[in-house]
């Protein structure tokens, strides 16, 4: 906002009349104009800011550029600023005359509007940027001029007010009007000369230099009115040169004030050394460039030279001839080294008392070098010539010296005592509550304590530690977690080795209980990575197309035997074998469905179906000789492969059951999880190895291995395998329906039951 102008109240209104002042309506009165006419309209009208002084206001407009009196300007410039001004005026009449349609309920502010166009003629109108803005709108004196609204127009609420209105005048109506306005002015004038008028009450539009210049002037000396002066009125930084000599002015005074304060506040430290420290090193007056504030520093800088050189004395008269206090002082009191003569002269009298003190400053570097050293400080004290019978400063020495022997015998006590308690937390404890030296530990005492709050820090995370492992020795998943995590037991020492070792044990009895229950759980109720594994040997050798029945099978066998025979005799006498064709008929005398091997297929698909979703399945098959096939695990999505490879063997060669369980147990785990061997067989060895010396290598290094095996036809052969692992069972099938259930049995150490697949 733009400041135009600071008047007088009463230059126009009366004491009586101020209350009825239309100031408070300015803002409602803009916004009416702006709504119904334009934001120019409005602009005619200066903005009032009353003051704190009742009879001054400061007015004010939007419009930017330089404020200009009416009648400052020139004589046609003033004809065109009027005829601008009556436009508008006029629009703004006329709106109050039809508010009433386009603003009902608004009847009040007619008036207002009415009355607003009132001003208190020409020297009431200031020019910014050629357009008209008034002051004292509202008010109306002998010399008001108004503007009255033309002839009544019924305007479409929805078109601009600020169509100017046509002017029509004839000239006989000028020459009339002219003639009125020639009778009112020599009225005027002749009222005026009747009255005693100060021309200066009755001027609105004080001299802004004047009124700035009376405002210093009424400060005086008022340091603080002059602060308020210069920092926050306008006018001291107008750019005309009066203004610019009236502000050097204010700054020659705010200096002369700050010398002055800062000159009482250095008088009022008087001597007082650390205020005048304060002022030198905080008051920003001291460092300004002006003579007078270079003097007075350089008047502060010699009472604190002054000060330095008195405190210096004061330390060394009251260090007398103690050598400890005079070497303090000469080695770290800065101020013995100041260039100052009399600082000199001070450095040099500690010096010579020092050069007395050689004997003292001798035996005080033993007895620093000596702490912790009791026998040593016992016989300096006991044996040095100075010490018998001292003199000062030799009699403080000793009185050290004792103090030191003193300490150090008890803390040589306190020591042993905590080193032979640094296991046991009760007496560490009490030691700590019962010993002052260790509650207000000083010197020699502090490490001491130090090693005490260690010592029982430790025994504390021991008991702590060892509850812990104690209360987790069944959460495999938090035994764990203590192993990796806690500082204390990955690098064990003392007593924390014997209960890494606890934990380590609890690992051990966790984990292989939690390996074990592995078997009993489904999928989503055990670790992934413990499901257990589950491997198939299965026996193709040629045996396996015998009968599963066991009556049937002994009958083909004994015919098998009875052609082999007179096959051997026939080839005996040269004769070659007439009963080859009768002996492959006797291989073939047991139909495919009610094979061993046909029962063995059935009994491993129903273990597919029935195997959890989160077991893979190994293969190893028995053949021929020398060794097993190995197929290797199959995962749930592979199972249809699996079971094609087993649908697609036939009955053929030896049996290598040594090499099909080696294979298998080397497939396994068995340690950090179950697994099974489903050993599915109706014969012997045949390949000359040893299936049982294999098992029982196998149930040693594999401590959570199971080998079940189905011995169909109940051969035996099997017994030492199922043996050799501790939960290994023999189950026996003696036709096809028990390969079928015997399979699902042997199964069961590693199939759970009721499982969603």
């Amino acid at each position: 906002m733009l400041r135009i102008a600071r008047t007088k109240i009463s230059t126009f209104i009366s004491a009586d009349k101020q209350d009825e002042k239309p100031f408070a309506q300015y803002q409602r009165l803009v916004a009416l104009v702006k709504k119904h006419l334009s934001p120019v309209a409005a602009s005619v009208f200066a903005q009032p800011v009353l003051q704190d002084e009742s009879d001054y206001v400061e007015w004010y407009s939007e419009l930017q550029g330089q404020p200009e009196p009416l009648l400052s300007l020139p004589e046609n410039q003033q004809l065109k600023v009027k005829e601008l001004l009556t436009d508008r005026l006029s629009s703004i009449s006329k709106l109050a005359e039809q508010l009433p349609q386009l603003e009902p309920g608004n009847d009040d502010i007619k008036a207002i509007l009415q009355k607003a166009v009132q001003f208190p003629g020409d020297k009431a109108i200031y020019v910014i940027n050629d357009q008209p803005v008034i002051i004292f709108w509202g008010i109306a004196d002998q010399t008001s001029h108004s503007v009255l609204p033309p002839a009544a127009t019924i305007v479409d609420s929805k078109s601009p007010l600020a169509a100017q209105a046509t002017k029509k005048t004839s000239r006989s109506l000028l020459r009339a009007g002219l003639l009125l306005l020639s009778i009112a002015l020599l009225a005027g004038l002749f009222w005026l000369s009747k009255q005693p008028i100060n021309w200066q009450d009755y001027n609105p539009f004080i001299d802004e230099y004047q009124l700035l210049l009376d405002e210093v002037s009424e400060a005086e000396d008022n340091c603080s009115v002059l602060e308020n002066i210069y920092t926050n009125n306008a006018l001291i930084n107008k750019p005309e040169e009066k203004f610019v000599l009236l502000k050097k002015q204010v700054e020659e005074s705010l200096v002369n004030c700050d010398y002055q304060l800062l000159l009482d506040e250095v008088n009022a430290a008087k001597n007082d050394c650390s205020a005048l420290k304060n002022i030198y090193t905080n008051n920003a007056l001291n460092n300004k460039t002006e003579e007078k504030f270079v003097l007075l520093k350089k008047q502060v800088e010699e009472s604190l030279v002054n000060c330095d050189y008195q405190l210096l004395l004061d330390e060394v008269n009251a260090a007398k001839n103690n050598c400890s206090a005079l070497e303090n002082i000469y080695t770290n009191n800065a101020l013995i080294n100041k260039s100052e003569e009399k600082f000199a002269l001070v450095k040099k009298q500690v010096k010579a008392k020092l050069a007395n003190c050689e004997a003292y400053i001798q035996l005080k570097k033993e007895i620093e070098s000596a702490q912790g050293d009791c026998p040593k400080l016992t016989d300096i004290l006991n044996n040095n010539p100075y010490l018998q019978n001292p003199q000062e400063p030799f009699i403080e020495l000793k009185g050290q010296l004792e103090k030191s022997v003193q300490h150090c015998v008890e803390f040589q006590q306190l020591k042993s005592a905590i080193d032979s308690a640094k296991d046991n937390c009760s007496a560490l404890s009490k030691i700590r509550q019962e010993n002052p030296r260790i509650q207000q530990p000083e010197g020699l005492f502090i490490p001491l304590k130090q090693q005490l709050d260690g010592y029982i820090a430790n025994c504390t995370a021991y008991e702590t530690l060892s509850s812990t492992i104690d209360k987790a020795q069944l959460d495999c998943q938090k035994l764990k977690q203590l192993v990796s995590e806690n500082a204390l037991l990955k690098n064990p020492t003392r007593k924390f080795i014997k209960l890494r070792e606890k934990l380590n044990t609890y690992q051990k009895n966790c984990q292989k209980k939690q390996i074990e229950n592995s078997v009993n759980l489904c999928p989503g109720e055990r670790p992934k990575e413990l499901a257990p594994e589950l491997v198939v040997v299965f026996d193709a050798s040629g045996s396996m197309a015998f009968p599963s029945d066991k009556y049937k099978s002994q009958q083909v066998e004994q015919q098998l035997a009875n052609a082999a025979g007179i096959s051997l005799f026939a080839a005996l006498l040269g004769g070659g074998n007439p009963y080859a064709a009768q002996l492959d008929m006797l291989y073939r005398l047991s139909p495919e469905q009610d094979s061993r091997m046909r029962g063995a297929k059935t009994a491993v698909n129903k273990l597919v179906q029935n195997t959890p979703s989160d077991m893979n399945i190994g293969l190893v098959v028995l053949k021929d000789c020398p060794g097993a096939q190995k197929y290797g695990f199959y995962s749930p999505a592979k199972r249809p492969q699996f079971l094609g490879t087993i649908n697609n063997l036939h009955p053929d060669g030896g049996t290598p059951l040594g090499d099909a369980i080696l294979k298998a147990g080397q497939m396994v785990d068995g340690i950090n999880k179950a697994a099974t061997m489903v050993v599915i067989s109706d014969g012997e060895e045949s390949c000359n190895a040893d299936p049982c010396a294999v098992a029982r290598r196998l149930a040693v290094q594999k401590p959570h291995l199971t080998i079940n095996v189905v011995d169909i036809l109940g051969t035996g052969a099997g017994n030492c395998i199922a043996k050799a692992t501790k939960m290994g069972e023999v189950f026996t099938a003696n036709n096809l329906q028990d390969i079928i259930n015997m399979t699902e049995k042997a199964a069961s150490t590693a199939i759970p039951k009721n499982c969603r697949k």
